[in-house]
């Protein structure tokens, strides 16, 4: 299933290889035990930690003789039971001499967070938008935040205020009094105050190569460069990453170095192996929204979430953008604020950071491993679908398939996704919410599951076994697959024989478009151009998103390749009654409303609104 069991690494022709890691996976394929260095061909390992789950597949913590930490759900502290943690004990082996402790407002926003053993403690409030209005820390003076909508202007303690660019990205940072500029990418090229001046350089697409920094006192410059996972410091090789840590250089020679981190990626301990044992080279605490307090120093720079630490900025550096921790908040705009206007497009993690974390700095992530069923969004494909060929889907059928991810054939398969096992169901609203189309979904590796349960779905949900989706499956999946094999797979997995996959169905087509839940409450407005009237709902969404896709089908609607708003869409048009729908290239959907008369004279002459 593409689970890594085991990392060798051998750099510069060393006499053996060193064995990084060997993991061990439960039932279904979480991971259960993780051996770290081995020099001896793996008849010993250095360090083992083991990790334990609830019911639900949600991680409970991890044990080592190193770091060990246990989470609470509805236990250890104010019960929660929604998925969002309730409290966190840490410390080494079997004993947990820190906890802390967590409470949340009826919107899931983290209020408090009080520590003992290692004190930490933090209050939180929040205005109507979402942003961070107050903050204190370790009994503090509340720090009072004050915004022009979501920006941010200034924060009580600050003796300077922010500024922005037409982006909406920070260029004066309040905080340090940093003077920042971006490329087109909203991606920081320069960032100066007195006697510091920093400058980034990366690739057409955003990846990080160079980091510049020049002091004045000391007179000074360090360039850093990023090469594919190696770092070099001022031209020589500083370290080589490996997947459980780092290969620092030392002379001639490399030393291994291995993280250990919490449920949120955040690096706890590091340590090397010395005179054939562990050794502690650095450990690491943090406040919910990733502020540092250090326990032992050391080097390491990637550390809350596992993202590098600029240090001259006081900020992590996630890719896409970079995050504050503390004030809690980015300073640049939310690359993905169209698809998540429910929220600031500066906070982070939803207000509520010990359970989301951001991959690249663009969408956050639920920390459950994706074991937490969230499959919303392929659901509203599932009743487009259905819409695109006229049928009406049974709301009860789909709701149960929803809510219990069963269906026609019995409970549906998983699939395994960076080493998690996660529901296909889930695995398919991921891959919808990253943009991609019908045909790169089941032409991806997880495409044969994906096409089952949809199939299974429509099946379960009023069509029958011979349904025109069918066709769109098998001959995306089979191009991929190839020959007999699909066929069998195909055979096999629907429960139909060779009969079937062999052309026993009708030959149609149709086109789908995608559409997420916040896509369709978003463009909700324009609902009533597809004769979808009252509120906005979870039904009146999916009867927006199959009216959608029975227009696109419809007879005298025209495809017209054009642009939206300076983007490159495709618009289907009905020039007859003016009601355009408008997709990305890729199938996506975007908008589509009733066009007035010169909207209308504009699509059909140029293809654009």
């Amino acid at each position: 299933m593409g689970r890594p069991i085991s990392t060798s690494s051998n750099i510069d022709a060393q006499p053996s290889p060193t064995i990084l890691n060997k993991n061990t996976y439960n039932e279904i394929g979480q991971l259960k035990q993780k051996q770290l260095h081995s020099s001896d061909g793996g008849a010993s390992y250095k360090q083992t930690s083991k990790y334990a789950y609830n019911e639900r597949g949600w991680i409970k913590g991890q044990t080592s003789p190193e770091f060990s930490y246990r989470l609470g759900y509805d236990t250890l502290g104010y019960p929660q039971y929604n998925g969002n943690i309730a409290a966190q004990k840490w410390g080494a082996g079997s004993s947990y001499p820190n906890l802390f402790q967590y409470r949340y407002d009826g919107l899931n926003r983290l209020t408090q967070g009080n520590s003992t053993g290692i004190v930490m403690q933090e209050t939180f409030t929040y205005d109507i938008r979402g942003n961070i209005s107050s903050l204190s820390r370790d009994g503090g003076a509340a720090h009072a935040y004050t915004y022009n909508g979501n920006r941010l202007n200034q924060v009580s303690s600050f003796t300077s205020t922010y500024s922005y660019d037409a982006n909406g990205n920070a260029t004066t940072d309040g905080r340090t009094g940093m003077s920042h500029t971006y490329n087109y990418l909203n991606l920081p090229i320069t960032a100066t105050k007195t006697g510091t001046s920093m400058s980034y350089r990366y690739t057409a697409t955003g990846i990080k190569l160079r980091k510049t920094v020049t002091t004045t006192s000391p007179a000074a410059t360090t360039t850093t460069d990023y090469i594919s996972g190696i770092q070099y410091l001022n031209g020589t090789i500083e370290f080589i990453e490996t997947p459980e840590g780092i290969a620092r250089k030392v002379g001639s020679s490399y030393n291994y170095e291995y993280n250990l981190k919490d449920h949120l990626g955040n690096v706890r301990y590091t340590f090397d192996i010395n005179a054939g044992a562990v050794r502690k080279l650095q450990e690491d605490n943090y406040y919910a929204y990733g502020l540092r307090k250090v326990a032992t120093a050391g080097q390491n720079k990637y550390l809350y979430n596992s993202k590098e630490l600029q240090e001259e900025l006081g900020q992590y550096d996630y890719g896409a953008r970079m995050y504050d921790p503390v004030i809690g908040r980015w300073n640049v705009l939310d690359p993905l604020a169209e698809q998540m206007r429910r929220w600031s497009p500066y906070s982070y993690a939803f207000n509520n950071p010990m359970r989301f974390v951001y991959p690249d700095g663009m969408a956050a992530e639920d920390i459950q491993g994706g074991t937490r069923y969230t499959g919303e969004d392929a659901l509203s494909i599932f009743t487009a679908i259905q819409g695109s060929y006229g049928v009406e889907p049974d709301p009860i059928k789909a709701k149960y398939f929803v809510s219990n991810n069963d269906d026609y054939y019995g409970k549906l398969p998983t699939v395994e996704i960076k080493g998690n096992r996660i529901s296909t169901l889930e695995a398919f609203s991921r891959m919808i919410k990253r943009g991609m189309s019908m045909e790169e979904i089941l032409a991806s590796p997880r495409g044969l599951e994906i096409g089952i349960m949809i199939d299974n779905y429509v099946t379960y949900a009023g069509w029958g076994t011979n349904n025109p989706i069918q066709d769109f499956i098998f001959d995306t999946v089979y191009s991929t697959v190839g020959g007999e094999a699909a066929g069998y797979l195909f055979g096999k997995a629907f429960g139909y024989g060779m009969g079937w996959w062999s052309g026993g169905a009708a030959k149609t087509s149709s086109n789908v478009l995608l559409s997420t839940s916040k896509q369709l409450q978003a463009k909700f407005k324009h609902a009533v151009d597809f004769g979808v009237v009252g509120n906005y709902s979870k039904a009146n969404a999916g009867k927006f998103s199959s009216a959608i896709n029975q227009h696109i089908n419809s007879a005298g609607v025209q495809t017209i390749k054009g642009t939206y708003r300076g983007q490159s869409v495709i618009h289907y048009l009905n020039p007859n009654t003016g009601l355009n729908v408008i997709s990305s290239p890729s199938g996506q959907f975007m908008s589509g409303w009733t066009l007035n008369p010169a909207q209308l004279q504009n699509v059909l002459k140029h293809g654009g609104l």
